[in-house]
């Protein structure tokens, strides 16, 4: 409970706190896809992230943040991923949520748009442990630049 209070405590002296999620538009037509049961969805997602770069970039509508979606490409055996940063400002860990349907897992964030961010994944790690450095992987598909 101590570092849920601390954790939020953070967010909210950075002035990130939102009181709700960030979503992302491309996210979110992806997960209406996997809904509506397109064929060929998640592939056609993934063959453009490719294209495009990560983490995917897009306008948060609010002056001075951009809206950074973090993507990881699972297997049906992935059980949980985990982002590592970004560290500036600081963050605290955050797990994916796996969209329904797919193998695709994302959060999105709203960050300072003047930010410089470093970050990696902890794949299937231990919920016990905070840290895993035989599970950290960075993203295969990182492009973009903030």
């Amino acid at each position: 409970m101590r570092s849920v209070c601390f954790a939020f405590v953070m967010l909210f002296a950075l002035g990130m706190a939102r009181a709700d999620e960030p979503h992302s538009p491309r996210l979110d037509a992806l997960t209406k896809k996997l809904a509506s049961h397109e064929r060929g969805a998640e592939e056609a997602f993934w063959r453009q992230v490719a294209a495009d770069g990560t983490p995917i970039i897009e306008d948060a509508h609010e002056p001075g943040h951009l809206l950074v979606s973090f993507v990881w490409r699972g297997s049906a055996t992935t059980k949980r991923v985990q982002l590592i940063g970004p560290v500036d400002p600081p963050q605290p860990e955050a797990d994916l949520e796996r969209i329904p349907g797919s193998n695709t897992f994302a959060t999105t964030l709203s960050l300072p748009d003047t930010g410089r961010f470093i970050y990696s994944f902890m794949i299937d790690g231990d919920k016990n442990t905070r840290f895993s450095p035989d599970r950290v992987r960075i993203d295969p598909v990182q492009q973009a630049r903030l």
